[in-house]
């Protein structure tokens, strides 16, 4: 957490975002203002201050650990029912927003309720057009590049079968058994790329064929149902991900290393009070757009228009939202501000 990579990308990176510094910044001087804030506290405090300013205009705050109540909260503000069918494609991707980013909102959403015509696009619409993007070269060198792997951990498994029928130094058995590891990490990790990229040219082919043929996409779930669906598969991947870059992490004596929600609980709590210390602004950052959060969570309450996504099971991720929910859209209504009491 000392490490200058660590400063540079992890420590403070919402605030960081929210202004426009990140190491994603195309400002040739984002390096220099990112040293600046952490060599003196007076640019810190003010751009601080700045910063909560700007979250002050947003159209909706929300955060990671309230995401239920973050995206109930952002489909009060879009006026978007979750009881109503989602969509297999959003506005963004109908209207070109990526492609026409002179467009106000207003005019993207109404763009958005049909796909461009092939004559409103220009030379690009290999890019924008209806035709899906896919590079069959992409996915073949995915299946060598997972061929290979393969190929590499049935060398190793075999260098380490013969390993322990000779009955090596365990200085060589563990070497052979964090390299047999770390290429079933990468195996793996491969296999998830072709999956993943044949699946999305699959998408998109489907994409276009709805697009030419007028298809409706409307999907036969609520949007708030997709959503969640959605949210559980990335939470899923995520996990895994997890899982693959833990198997590649390894001790000077080529020891695994375990990180589990037990080892979590173990942190000395001076070292998780130093690393608030050290990400200082991203904690009053996130306590004030909790703030906002709760504000207009109230303020769509009042109006009526705040709905309770209906938490699947084995979802934990927001256990604020977790409580009782009916069916019945009327029934769904918020009813009180216990829970943003609580939070």
């Amino acid at each position: 957490m000392k490490q200058p990579i660590a400063h540079e990308l992890l420590h403070n990176g919402e605030f960081m975002q929210v202004l426009g510094l990140t190491n994603y910044s195309h400002w040739e001087k984002a390096a220099d203002m990112r040293r600046c804030i952490y060599e003196q506290k007076s640019v810190a405090d003010e751009l601080l201050q700045f910063a909560l300013r700007r979250i002050e205009r947003f159209a909706h705050v929300g955060a990671t650990d309230k995401l239920y109540d973050s995206v109930e909260s952002a489909a009060a503000s879009l006026q978007l029912s979750l009881d109503d069918l989602g969509y297999g494609a959003g506005e963004a991707s109908s209207a070109n927003i990526e492609k026409a980013r002179t467009l106000t909102w207003e005019e993207a959403m109404k763009a958005g309720e049909r796909p461009m015509s092939p004559a409103d696009s220009t030379d690009d619409s290999s890019m924008y057009g209806t035709e899906a993007p896919t590079d069959p070269a992409d996915i073949h060198q995915l299946a060598m590049d997972a061929r290979r792997k393969r190929e590499d951990v049935s060398e190793r498994q075999k260098a380490w079968n013969h390993a322990v029928q000779s009955q090596a130094d365990q200085t060589v058995l563990r070497a052979l058994r964090g390299e047999l590891n770390a290429a079933r990490a990468e195996l793996h990790e491969a296999q998830e790329l072709l999956v993943g990229a044949r699946s999305e040219e699959m998408e998109q082919r489907k994409l276009a064929e709805q697009e030419a043929s007028g298809e409706d996409k409307r999907l036969s779930v609520s949007l708030g149902d997709e959503f969640q669906r959605c949210a559980n598969r990335a939470q899923s991947r995520n996990k895994d991900r997890k899982k693959n870059s833990l198997l590649n992490l390894r001790l000077n004596d080529y020891r695994q290393v375990y990180f589990s929600k037990e080892d979590r609980k173990a942190i000395p709590d001076a070292l998780i009070q130093e690393l608030r210390a050290m990400n200082a602004l991203d904690v009053q950052l996130h306590k004030r757009a909790l703030e906002l959060l709760a504000e207009k969570r109230r303020q769509h309450e009042a109006q009526g228009k705040l709905l309770r996504l209906q938490q699947q099971k084995g979802n934990s991720s927001d256990a604020a939202n977790s409580s009782s929910s009916s069916s019945s859209r009327q029934q769904r209504h918020t009813r009180g501000n216990s829970q943003l009491d609580a939070a």
